[in-house]
């Protein structure tokens, strides 16, 4: 049967409502820790992916990433399609115009692969997720637009209405995970919203074009400062 064919009959011990990371990557998770229990996974968006679909700061910190490569087992796939980093490098200013190689400095300039960190092209990512999730035996139908979720007591199914292709289906399963995002499903079903609490706090970024290489502003001399950056990228 292909992954997006519905089977009205089916039932599913887990409905996993949106195939972004969070869904894709929890239903790869449960078909590891037991494999015989059904997932279904309901995505709105529609194969194939963009290549190159960036998000402002989308990249992995030690902790996101140890759970893709240990727990979920994705290295080969990370290491394929996506960059490995080292991290960001913080330079502070002592305010007395010291040079570069003297400022104090945060950050790791050296590879550990006990604490690998990636940056993540969401679209060949998801793409790569959505095949391990199928692989594992997850179903995955795309395409899927939901319309309810009805929730039932501890001793009756819960069931989720969807349309797709221009018809109304419904799968009952034993628990729901709502994974939609910003869209809030069993949020807004469950009267659950609460009011957003207002930061003054704010985040700043630009693009560059073209390569920044920090190492061209400390001496060539100075090998100790150059030596502690292990395995270089090629100069673009």
């Amino acid at each position: 049967m292909d992954h997006n064919e519905i089977d009205k009959n089916e039932y599913f011990d887990v409905v996993i409502c949106g195939g972004g990371l969070a869904g894709l990557t929890l239903g790869i998770q449960l078909k590891k820790m037991n494999s015989s229990i059904s997932i279904c996974i309901l995505e709105r968006q529609k194969s194939p992916l963009p290549d190159s679909a960036h998000k402002v700061g989308e990249s992995t910190v030690v902790i996101g990433a140890y759970y893709l490569e240990k727990i979920l087992d994705l290295k080969g796939i990370l290491n394929e399609s996506q960059l490995e980093k080292l991290g960001l490098r913080f330079f502070f200013d002592t305010g007395k115009n010291v040079p570069l190689h003297l400022k104090p400095e945060l950050g790791r300039s050296k590879f550990k692969h006990l604490a690998s960190e990636w940056q993540l092209d969401r679209g060949t990512f998801e793409t790569k997720l959505r095949g391990a999730a199928v692989k594992a035996g997850v179903k995955l139908l795309e395409g899927v637009n939901i319309k309810d979720i009805e929730i039932k007591n501890s001793k009756n199914n819960n069931i989720v209405s969807f349309d797709m292709d221009n018809e109304i289906h419904s799968f009952n399963s034993r628990w729901i995970i709502d994974a939609t995002g910003r869209r809030r499903l069993l949020q807004q079903k469950l009267g659950l919203e609460k009011e957003s609490i207002s930061n003054n706090r704010s985040a700043a970024w630009f693009r560059v074009k073209g390569r920044v290489d920090l190492s061209q502003y400390v001496s060539s001399e100075n090998d100790l400062w150059h030596k502690r950056v292990n395995g270089m990228h090629p100069k673009i």
